[in-house]
C-alpha cells in the first residue's frame, strides 16, 4: 500500500513540476536539460514526507501541498547537484547516473543548482510564510548550508560531532518537510511532529550508514558506534518512533508504514 500511495504521489509530483518549470527546448536549453536531468530518478523521500504530514490530517491533498513539495524537491536537487562538484564532494555518479557536471560541465551544473535554488523560491513563495519560513530555515547557517561547511572542514572526531554534521546536512531538512507539510493541513501538535522529523532524520542516516557500510567514510557512524550497535540504535529508534506516532495521530498509520519501509525496504 505504501509504495503504491508513494508511487501516486511521485506521478503527480512530476506533472506538477513539469506543469511549472521550464522545457527542455526553451532558452538556455542546455541549463534546462541539466535541470530536468538532475530531477530524474529521485525518490522523492523529502517531499513524500510533506505529503505524509499534510494527511495526518488532510485525505485529499490541494495545489499548495505540491508547491511545498516541489520547493522541497527543488531544494534537495539543488544541493546534491552542487555536492558532488569537484570542490565539494567530488562524486562522479549520482541516482544511478553521471553526476551533472560529469554529464555537462562544472559550470552548467553550478548555474543549474542556482536555478532549482531560484525556482523553488517561487514555488516557497506561493504559500503562507510560516510554512516557507520552516523550510528556508532548514537551509542556513545551522541547518543545511552548514552541515555542508562542516563536512568539507573534515573535523568530526566524536560521535556528537558526527550527529550535529547530519542533523544539520541532512535531517533538519527532513525535519521541515513533515512538519511544513502538517502545518499546511492546519495540525496543532507542532512539537510532536517536530520531535517525529527530527528522528526520522537520525534513522534515515543511521539506515544510509549501515547501507555504505564499506565504502569506509570518516563520517559514518559505523566508525564510532560498531555494526550491531548502530542496527540497536536504528531498531529502538524505529520502535520509539512508531510508538509516538500511534498515541498522538488516529490517521498515522501510512507514516508508520513509512518508518518501517525506511529500516527494511530502503535501497
Amino acid at each position: 500500500m505504501l509504495k503504491e500511495i508513494w508511487s501516486n504521489f511521485n506521478k503527480s509530483l512530476e506533472e506538477y513540476l513539469y506543469q511549472n518549470l521550464p522545457k527542455v527546448w526553451e532558452e538556455p536549453s542546455i541549463l534546462h536539460e541539466a535541470m530536468w536531468y538532475s530531477l530524474e530518478g529521485g525518490k522523492r523521500v523529502r517531499p513524500f514526507l510533506a505529503y505524509l504530514g499534510y494527511r495526518l490530517n488532510i485525505e485529499h491533498v490541494n495545489e499548495k501541498l505540491y508547491d511545498l513539495a516541489s520547493a522541497i524537491e527543488l531544494i534537495h536537487t539543488f544541493s546534491i547537484v552542487h555536492d558532488d562538484l569537484p570542490a565539494l564532494d567530488n562524486d562522479d555518479y549520482r541516482r544511478n547516473k553521471l553526476s551533472v557536471h560529469k554529464k555537462f560541465s562544472e559550470s552548467i551544473a553550478i548555474l543549474t543548482g542556482d536555478a532549482l535554488f531560484a525556482y523553488a523560491f517561487k514555488f516557497l513563495n506561493r504559500l503562507d510564510k510560516k510554512i516557507s519560513e520552516i523550510i528556508i530555515d532548514a537551509l542556513l547557517s545551522n541547518g543545511m548550508i552548514g552541515g555542508q561547511v562542516i563536512d568539507i572542514q573534515k573535523n568530526v572526531k566524536t560521535f556528537n560531532d558526527l550527529q550535529k554534521l547530519h542533523y544539520y546536512k541532512t535531517g533538519k531538512l527532513i525535519e521541515a518537510s513533515l512538519t511544513a507539510g502538517y502545518m499546511l493541513s492546519g495540525g496543532e501538535k507542532i512539537r510532536t511532529i517536530s520531535e517525529i522529523g527530527k528522528n526520522i532524520g537520525l534513522l534515515f542516516q543511521l539506515v544510509d550508514d549501515v547501507a555504505d557500510k564499506n565504502k569506509n567514510e570518516e563520517t559514518n557512524v559505523l566508525k564510532f558506534l560498531g555494526y550491531e550497535a548502530t542496527i540497536e540504535k536504528i531498531n529502538e529508534l524505529k520502535n520509539s518512533l512508531q510508538i509516538l506516532i500511534i498515541e498522538n495521530f488516529e490517521e498515522g498509520r501510512i507514516l508508520y508504514d513509512f518508518v518501517d519501509f525506511l529500516v527494511i525496504g530502503y535501497e
